[in-house]
């Protein structure tokens, strides 16, 4: 099932450019003063019911394929709107306002109308449902001394028995060779804390000592072994791999590790193939003897097929052990500990789905607050196929609709990435996500606010200091190592939230072979070998509805695709450095 629909904030965003200052003079000058008040009081309409059927849509697939219209009719109404107001702007230095051509007033005038009839309609089919007309939702709440709790809760939790087994387990003295690669598994089901305890484990002082080198790789569904050799050997390395050659990788990879006790971690392995994991372990058994591979994975198959040592499954939490974790994080008021009870043994044990919660509620000081939580309709949904957990989508259900469009954004960026949040801001400013309702407020600083409200509910998780590609991609580009920015992940159940909210806009190129959807409005290159298939530029030039592009490669396109592309906001070319570099050679040779 698709997800969850949310299109007040674009609705906002096509009124917040009706009532500007420069269209007014426009709608003025042309005698369509009536024909803009006609389509602004239907968006307003419209927008009077869109917290209840954003509310309802959980329910009633009717609500949902309307609210599905809503939103792409203000997608069409936004890029239309945007058009006349460059194409208002380049006429006014050319000729003067008073001289546009007689062409450009007749496309105004005829779009404008077909805007106004398209919302007409829309308007009069949410007399079908019988909604209840609402104030949009204000501006959560977040209780200053909550907060401040909630920042020093640690996130590990009741993981101290398991913490050091594994201390044990990797610190002591193995009998065998080297030939015998040692491999202790984490498993466990998505979101029980797997990859936060193999980081405590992995930056323990005595793991630390005991370890010549130390390297950290998320692997995620795609088990090449080839892309596999070379983030190992960037981890081990600490540095760029550039473009090499599997024999090349192999070499280098072994002559780094031979001689030397090392520690690898493979982070959300998902392989059940026992031929690609030997492959792999083959060029993995050139270390001293005491080298060790510690694994998280969801799957017992993938344990055994890795010949892992056998250990019992990261169980969840105790109740107990539930109860005090959110009581740290969500300081519930006396009048609420009974409901705040009931709705942590929803999170059945589930450190992260607590976390979620707690921090959810740290904001709610009343108890009719609390009960609106805990009979949300979303604890039963069955809308998303058991994917996503209740409480990720009780936290984003809880945004207000301008940050539920944000953290939808979020889906472009692949799983596992790090992301600096400097750069979110300014494609959420481009993309018109953020507005500001106070004249000396900066944009830069609403969305710093928006990024902090989803940090402090669980849906990005802390930083870290970046690597030394990311270093030396920061120096290339000139910036001072004073400015270099924090980096950032999301939690893999929480990357799929955002995929599930984001339905088809968001697409991320994964493969040589993909095709992106025509309802994509995002798109996100991983693949390096997608675009340089002549066919997929073609057919990348036929996506006009595209509003941004990100790379994650080292290579990517021709710019004149995407150039070509009327409706784009952002281009975000933060990894063809390699490609500019190569380009800026050739201009001096030729």
């Amino acid at each position: 099932m698709a997800g969850l629909v949310v299109a007040s904030a674009v609705l906002k965003e096509v009124l917040s450019i009706l009532k500007s200052l420069v269209l007014d003079e426009f709608w003025l000058l042309w005698g369509v003063k009536k024909e803009k008040d006609k389509l602004q009081s239907y968006l307003e309409t419209i927008e009077a019911v869109l917290q209840d059927a954003e509310r309802r849509q959980v329910k009633e697939m009717t609500v949902k394929n309307w609210l599905r219209k809503i939103k792409a009719a203000a997608h069409d109404a936004e890029d239309v709107l945007d058009e006349f107001r460059i194409e208002a702007a380049g006429m006014r230095k050319k000729v003067g306002k008073l001289f546009y051509p007689p062409v450009f007033r007749f496309k105004m005038a005829h779009k404008m109308q077909k805007l106004r009839k398209n919302f007409e309609h829309i308007a009069k089919e949410r007399s079908l449902f019988h909604f209840t007309v609402g104030v949009a939702d204000s501006q959560p709440r977040i209780s200053r001394a909550r907060e401040t709790c909630s920042a020093v809760v640690s996130e590990v939790y009741g993981r101290d028995t398991e913490k050091a087994n594994l201390i044990d387990l990797l610190t002591k003295s193995e009998s065998g060779n080297e030939e015998d690669l040692f491999v202790i598994p984490i498993v466990g089901m998505g979101g029980v804390g797997k990859t936060t305890l193999a980081q405590l484990v992995y930056n323990d002082k005595q793991v630390v000592a005991r370890f010549e080198l130390r390297m950290w790789v998320y692997v995620s569904e795609n088990f090449d072994v080839g892309m596999l050799l070379k983030e190992i050997l960037q981890s081990a390395i600490d540095g760029p791999t550039e473009q090499l050659s599997m024999e090349l990788l192999q070499t280098r990879l072994q002559k780094k590790l031979s001689g030397k006790r090392y520690l690898l971690v493979l982070d959300d392995v998902w392989n059940e193939n026992r031929d690609e994991w030997d492959r792999l372990k083959a060029l993995l058994t050139c270390g001293a003897n005491g080298s060790k591979l510690l694994v998280t994975t969801r799957h017992d198959a993938v344990a055994k097929i890795m010949h892992a040592v056998p250990r019992s499954r990261l169980g969840t939490l105790s109740n107990e052990e539930s109860w005090n974790l959110f009581q740290k994080l969500a300081n519930p008021p006396p009048m609420c500990v009974a409901i705040g009870q009931e709705m942590v043994k929803k999170c059945a044990g589930l450190p992260l789905a607590i976390r979620t919660l707690g921090r959810l509620m740290s904001s709610k000081e009343t108890a009719s607050e609390w009960e609106s939580v805990r009979d949300s309709e979303l604890w039963n949904s069955q809308d998303n196929g058991g994917r996503i957990l209740p409480t990720l989508q009780l936290s984003y259900d809880h945004l207000i609709p301008s940050l539920k469009q944000c953290f939808a954004y979020c889906a472009v960026i692949p799983k596992g990435r790090s992301f600096a949040k400097h750069e979110l801001f300014q494609q959420w400013i481009a993309l018109g996500f953020i507005h500001s309702d106070e004249e000396n407020e900066l944009l830069e600083e609403k969305a710093e606010g928006y990024f902090n409200q989803l940090l402090q509910r669980s849906l990005f998780q802390d930083p870290k200091q970046p690597s030394f590609v990311e270093e030396l991609l920061w120096s290339y580009l000139g910036r001072k190592v004073s400015c270099h920015p924090k980096y950032y992940k999301m939690h893999d159940l929480v990357h799929d939230l955002a995929r599930f909210v984001a339905e088809k806009e968001c697409f991320i190129v994964k493969a040589s072979m993909d095709t992106v959807p025509k309802e994509t409005l995002h798109l996100s290159v991983q693949d390096d070998k997608w675009a340089r298939e002549p066919e997929n530029l073609e057919a990348l030039k036929k996506c006009q509805n595209l509003r941004s592009i990100s790379t994650y490669g080292h290579y990517f396109v021709d710019l004149n695709a995407c150039l070509s592309l009327t409706r784009l906001r952002v281009l975000d070319l933060n990894f063809i450095y390699c490609l500019l570099a190569k380009c800026n050679r050739q201009v001096e040779t030729s």
